[in-house]
Protein backbone atom coordinates (compact mmCIF):
# COMPACT_ATOMS: atom_id res chain seq x y z
CA UNK A 1 0.00 0.00 0.00
CA UNK A 2 1.00 3.76 0.23
CA UNK A 3 3.43 4.06 2.48
CA UNK A 4 4.06 7.72 3.01
CA UNK A 5 0.90 9.93 2.86
CA UNK A 6 0.93 13.94 2.95
CA UNK A 7 -2.38 15.24 3.94
CA UNK A 8 -3.17 19.44 3.65
CA UNK A 9 -5.69 20.66 5.71
CA UNK A 10 -7.03 24.14 6.20
CA UNK A 11 -9.08 24.02 8.75
CA UNK A 12 -12.85 23.39 7.78
CA UNK A 13 -14.86 20.68 8.30
CA UNK A 14 -14.36 19.77 4.34
CA UNK A 15 -10.58 19.39 4.66
CA UNK A 16 -11.40 16.60 7.09
CA UNK A 17 -13.55 14.50 5.56
CA UNK A 18 -10.53 13.24 3.03
CA UNK A 19 -10.06 11.30 6.31
CA UNK A 20 -12.74 9.34 6.49
CA UNK A 21 -12.31 9.28 2.69
CA UNK A 22 -8.72 7.73 3.20
CA UNK A 23 -9.63 5.55 6.32
CA UNK A 24 -9.42 2.43 4.48
CA UNK A 25 -6.40 2.64 3.28
CA UNK A 26 -4.58 3.92 6.46
CA UNK A 27 -6.31 1.46 9.29
CA UNK A 28 -3.80 -1.69 9.77
CA UNK A 29 -1.59 -0.68 6.69
CA UNK A 30 0.76 1.72 9.26
CA UNK A 31 2.02 4.34 6.47
CA UNK A 32 4.14 7.49 7.44
CA UNK A 33 1.50 10.19 7.76
CA UNK A 34 2.31 13.70 7.72
CA UNK A 35 -0.91 16.55 8.50
CA UNK A 36 -0.03 19.37 6.10
CA UNK A 37 -1.02 23.47 6.96
CA UNK A 38 -0.61 26.29 5.58
CA UNK A 39 -1.40 30.04 7.43
CA UNK A 40 0.34 32.57 5.27
CA UNK A 41 -0.21 35.94 6.62
CA UNK A 42 -2.37 37.28 3.66
CA UNK A 43 -5.24 34.17 4.60
CA UNK A 44 -8.46 36.10 3.87
CA UNK A 45 -10.18 35.61 6.36
CA UNK A 46 -7.15 35.79 8.81
CA UNK A 47 -6.20 32.52 11.11
CA UNK A 48 -3.84 32.29 14.19
CA UNK A 49 -1.04 30.16 13.60
CA UNK A 50 -0.87 29.08 17.00
CA UNK A 51 -4.63 28.08 16.81
CA UNK A 52 -4.47 26.26 13.60
CA UNK A 53 -1.25 24.44 15.47
CA UNK A 54 -3.58 23.51 18.06
CA UNK A 55 -6.58 22.34 15.56
CA UNK A 56 -3.61 20.37 13.88
CA UNK A 57 -1.86 18.54 17.02
CA UNK A 58 -6.32 17.73 18.11
CA UNK A 59 -6.44 15.96 14.51
CA UNK A 60 -3.18 14.30 14.90
CA UNK A 61 -4.47 12.36 18.42
CA UNK A 62 -7.41 11.40 16.28
CA UNK A 63 -5.94 9.52 13.59
CA UNK A 64 -3.34 8.08 16.32
CA UNK A 65 -6.96 6.32 18.49
CA UNK A 66 -6.98 4.79 14.68
CA UNK A 67 -3.53 3.01 15.25
CA UNK A 68 -1.13 5.75 13.36
CA UNK A 69 1.67 7.76 13.20
CA UNK A 70 1.67 11.17 12.76
CA UNK A 71 4.16 14.20 12.16
CA UNK A 72 3.06 17.26 11.76
CA UNK A 73 3.65 20.41 9.86
CA UNK A 74 3.18 24.02 10.08
CA UNK A 75 3.65 26.33 7.83
CA UNK A 76 3.14 30.23 8.17
CA UNK A 77 4.34 31.56 4.96
CA UNK A 78 4.44 31.20 1.12
CA UNK A 79 1.71 30.21 -1.30
CA UNK A 80 -0.55 27.02 -0.07
CA UNK A 81 -0.33 25.01 -3.31
CA UNK A 82 3.63 25.32 -3.21
CA UNK A 83 4.17 24.51 -0.29
CA UNK A 84 2.02 21.39 -0.24
CA UNK A 85 4.18 20.59 -3.75
CA UNK A 86 7.15 21.42 -1.98
CA UNK A 87 6.67 19.36 1.28
CA UNK A 88 5.82 16.28 -1.58
CA UNK A 89 8.69 16.44 -3.06
CA UNK A 90 10.70 16.96 0.45
CA UNK A 91 8.96 13.96 2.29
CA UNK A 92 9.55 11.94 -0.90
CA UNK A 93 5.50 10.83 -0.24
CA UNK A 94 3.78 8.27 -2.76
CA UNK A 95 0.10 9.90 -2.07
CA UNK A 96 -0.91 13.06 -1.25
CA UNK A 97 -4.86 13.56 0.08
CA UNK A 98 -6.73 16.55 0.20
CA UNK A 99 -10.16 18.45 -0.18
CA UNK A 100 -11.24 20.65 -2.93
CA UNK A 101 -13.92 23.10 -3.19
CA UNK A 102 -14.83 22.53 -6.41
CA UNK A 103 -16.57 25.18 -8.01
CA UNK A 104 -18.30 26.31 -4.93
CA UNK A 105 -16.31 29.32 -4.53
CA UNK A 106 -15.20 29.04 -0.84
CA UNK A 107 -12.12 31.03 0.54
CA UNK A 108 -9.45 28.93 2.20
CA UNK A 109 -6.22 27.09 1.26
CA UNK A 110 -7.81 24.06 -0.43
CA UNK A 111 -10.37 26.04 -2.94
CA UNK A 112 -10.45 24.40 -5.98
CA UNK A 113 -7.73 26.54 -7.84
CA UNK A 114 -5.30 25.23 -5.49
CA UNK A 115 -6.25 21.64 -5.90
CA UNK A 116 -5.88 22.25 -9.67
CA UNK A 117 -2.59 23.72 -9.28
CA UNK A 118 -1.29 20.97 -6.97
CA UNK A 119 -3.37 18.60 -9.62
CA UNK A 120 -1.20 19.78 -12.47
CA UNK A 121 2.65 19.75 -10.84
CA UNK A 122 1.99 17.04 -7.67
CA UNK A 123 5.26 14.57 -8.20
CA UNK A 124 2.99 11.56 -6.00
CA UNK A 125 -0.56 10.33 -6.99
CA UNK A 126 -3.36 12.82 -5.46
CA UNK A 127 -6.48 11.61 -3.89
CA UNK A 128 -8.54 14.46 -4.19
CA UNK A 129 -12.47 14.50 -2.36
CA UNK A 130 -14.91 17.26 -3.60
CA UNK A 131 -17.97 18.26 -1.33
CA UNK A 132 -20.35 15.75 -3.04
CA UNK A 133 -17.83 13.07 -1.99
CA UNK A 134 -19.77 11.61 0.88
CA UNK A 135 -20.90 12.23 4.25
CA UNK A 136 -18.51 12.20 6.83
CA UNK A 137 -17.85 8.74 8.55
CA UNK A 138 -20.35 7.01 5.95
CA UNK A 139 -17.71 6.66 3.02
CA UNK A 140 -17.64 3.26 1.40
CA UNK A 141 -13.90 1.54 1.05
CA UNK A 142 -13.98 1.86 -2.37
CA UNK A 143 -15.68 -0.74 -3.87
CA UNK A 144 -16.36 0.12 -7.16
CA UNK A 145 -13.28 2.01 -8.96
CA UNK A 146 -13.78 3.32 -12.55
CA UNK A 147 -10.62 3.79 -14.46
CA UNK A 148 -11.25 5.76 -17.30
CA UNK A 149 -8.38 4.84 -20.53
CA UNK A 150 -7.71 6.66 -23.97
CA UNK A 151 -5.56 3.32 -25.76
CA UNK A 152 -2.17 5.54 -24.66
CA UNK A 153 0.70 4.13 -22.16
CA UNK A 154 0.65 7.07 -20.22
CA UNK A 155 -3.00 6.81 -19.51
CA UNK A 156 -2.18 2.71 -17.97
CA UNK A 157 0.26 4.27 -15.53
CA UNK A 158 -2.62 4.91 -12.84
CA UNK A 159 -3.20 1.05 -12.94
CA UNK A 160 -1.18 0.09 -10.44
CA UNK A 161 -2.38 2.51 -7.71
CA UNK A 162 -5.41 0.99 -8.93
CA UNK A 163 -4.89 -2.21 -7.75
CA UNK A 164 -3.12 -1.73 -4.48
CA UNK A 165 -6.37 -0.05 -3.65
CA UNK A 166 -8.68 -2.56 -5.25
CA UNK A 167 -6.41 -5.64 -3.48
CA UNK A 168 -6.80 -3.67 -0.27
CA UNK A 169 -10.61 -2.77 -0.33
CA UNK A 170 -11.87 -5.85 -2.40
CA UNK A 171 -12.95 -3.17 -5.31
CA UNK A 172 -14.48 -4.18 -8.51
CA UNK A 173 -12.95 -2.05 -11.37
CA UNK A 174 -14.66 -0.85 -14.39
CA UNK A 175 -12.29 -0.01 -17.57
CA UNK A 176 -13.70 2.57 -19.23
CA UNK A 177 -12.49 3.24 -23.07
CA UNK A 178 -14.11 6.82 -24.14
CA UNK A 179 -13.92 7.60 -27.71
CA UNK A 180 -14.64 11.05 -29.46
CA UNK A 181 -17.37 9.63 -32.61
CA UNK A 182 -18.54 6.79 -33.15
CA UNK A 183 -17.46 4.39 -36.02
CA UNK A 184 -20.65 4.28 -37.82
CA UNK A 185 -23.30 7.47 -38.58
CA UNK A 186 -25.88 6.59 -36.21
CA UNK A 187 -27.21 8.05 -33.13
CA UNK A 188 -25.34 6.50 -30.15
CA UNK A 189 -28.96 5.08 -28.62
CA UNK A 190 -30.38 2.75 -31.52
CA UNK A 191 -26.78 2.16 -32.73
CA UNK A 192 -25.93 0.26 -29.57
CA UNK A 193 -29.18 -1.69 -29.75
CA UNK A 194 -28.54 -2.74 -33.28
CA UNK A 195 -24.46 -4.51 -32.09
CA UNK A 196 -24.01 -7.92 -31.99
CA UNK A 197 -22.22 -9.60 -28.99
CA UNK A 198 -19.06 -9.80 -31.98
CA UNK A 199 -19.35 -5.98 -32.53
CA UNK A 200 -19.37 -4.68 -28.85
CA UNK A 201 -16.58 -6.99 -28.17
CA UNK A 202 -14.25 -5.45 -31.11
CA UNK A 203 -15.07 -1.91 -29.29
CA UNK A 204 -14.31 -3.32 -25.86
CA UNK A 205 -10.99 -5.70 -27.36
CA UNK A 206 -8.68 -2.85 -26.84
CA UNK A 207 -8.83 -2.86 -22.93
CA UNK A 208 -8.40 -6.50 -22.66
CA UNK A 209 -4.90 -6.80 -21.59
CA UNK A 210 -5.56 -4.13 -18.68
CA UNK A 211 -8.48 -5.96 -17.89
CA UNK A 212 -6.31 -9.29 -17.76
CA UNK A 213 -3.16 -8.06 -16.05
CA UNK A 214 -5.77 -6.52 -13.25
CA UNK A 215 -7.19 -10.12 -13.18
CA UNK A 216 -4.28 -12.13 -12.54
CA UNK A 217 -3.51 -9.92 -9.58
CA UNK A 218 -6.95 -10.91 -8.21
CA UNK A 219 -8.75 -7.88 -8.95
CA UNK A 220 -12.43 -8.22 -10.59
CA UNK A 221 -12.36 -6.38 -14.00
CA UNK A 222 -15.26 -5.35 -15.73
CA UNK A 223 -15.40 -3.41 -19.34
CA UNK A 224 -17.15 -0.68 -20.79
CA UNK A 225 -16.83 1.71 -23.56
CA UNK A 226 -18.29 5.31 -24.24
CA UNK A 227 -18.88 8.05 -26.98
CA UNK A 228 -18.63 11.62 -26.75
CA UNK A 229 -17.33 14.78 -24.80
CA UNK A 230 -14.60 12.58 -22.67
CA UNK A 231 -15.23 14.72 -19.17
CA UNK A 232 -18.83 14.20 -19.81
CA UNK A 233 -18.81 10.79 -20.14
CA UNK A 234 -16.66 9.92 -17.32
CA UNK A 235 -18.67 11.75 -15.13
CA UNK A 236 -21.73 9.77 -16.19
CA UNK A 237 -20.17 6.50 -15.71
CA UNK A 238 -18.73 7.74 -12.26
CA UNK A 239 -22.73 7.72 -11.27
CA UNK A 240 -22.27 4.26 -9.46
CA UNK A 241 -18.46 4.53 -8.45
CA UNK A 242 -16.87 5.24 -5.73
CA UNK A 243 -13.65 6.35 -7.06
CA UNK A 244 -12.42 7.68 -10.36
CA UNK A 245 -8.50 6.68 -11.26
CA UNK A 246 -6.95 8.74 -14.17
CA UNK A 247 -3.61 10.29 -15.37
CA UNK A 248 -3.27 14.00 -16.01
CA UNK A 249 -0.09 14.63 -18.99
CA UNK A 250 -0.74 18.18 -16.33
CA UNK A 251 0.84 21.17 -18.43
CA UNK A 252 2.49 19.04 -21.37
CA UNK A 253 0.39 19.31 -24.03
CA UNK A 254 0.24 15.42 -24.62
CA UNK A 255 -2.30 14.67 -27.40
CA UNK A 256 -5.03 12.20 -26.42
CA UNK A 257 -7.78 13.15 -24.73
CA UNK A 258 -6.51 12.83 -20.52
CA UNK A 259 -4.85 15.87 -20.68
CA UNK A 260 -4.73 18.39 -17.57
CA UNK A 261 -8.32 20.03 -18.40
CA UNK A 262 -10.44 16.45 -18.62
CA UNK A 263 -9.03 15.91 -15.02
CA UNK A 264 -9.82 19.51 -13.88
CA UNK A 265 -13.50 19.05 -15.29
CA UNK A 266 -14.28 15.70 -13.48
CA UNK A 267 -13.02 16.91 -10.37
CA UNK A 268 -15.12 19.95 -10.57
CA UNK A 269 -18.03 17.56 -11.27
CA UNK A 270 -17.22 14.33 -9.80
CA UNK A 271 -19.67 13.04 -7.23
CA UNK A 272 -17.07 10.83 -5.49
CA UNK A 273 -13.64 11.20 -4.91
CA UNK A 274 -10.97 11.40 -7.89
CA UNK A 275 -7.32 10.04 -7.98
CA UNK A 276 -5.04 11.39 -10.35
CA UNK A 277 -1.62 10.34 -10.93
CA UNK A 278 0.13 13.03 -13.19
CA UNK A 279 2.68 11.81 -16.16
CA UNK A 280 5.41 13.41 -18.29
CA UNK A 281 5.46 12.30 -21.95
CA UNK A 282 8.98 11.57 -22.89
CA UNK A 283 9.30 14.11 -25.76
Amino acid sequence: MFSRILIPLDGSDLSLSVLWTLRPLLIGANPEVTLLRVVPPAEEPPSDPQAAGEALAAVQKHLEAWGLTVALRLETEGDPAEQILECAEELAVDLVAMSSHGRSGVTRMLRGSVAERVLRRCPAPLLLCTPNSGAVGDYPAFRRILVPLDGSELAERVLPDVEKIASACASEVTLIRVQGVLSEPASQGSFFKRWSEERLEEELAPLNPQRDALAQAGVKVGRQVAYGNPADQILRASQKADLIAMTTHGRSGASRWLFGSVAEAVLREASCPLLVRRVVPVA
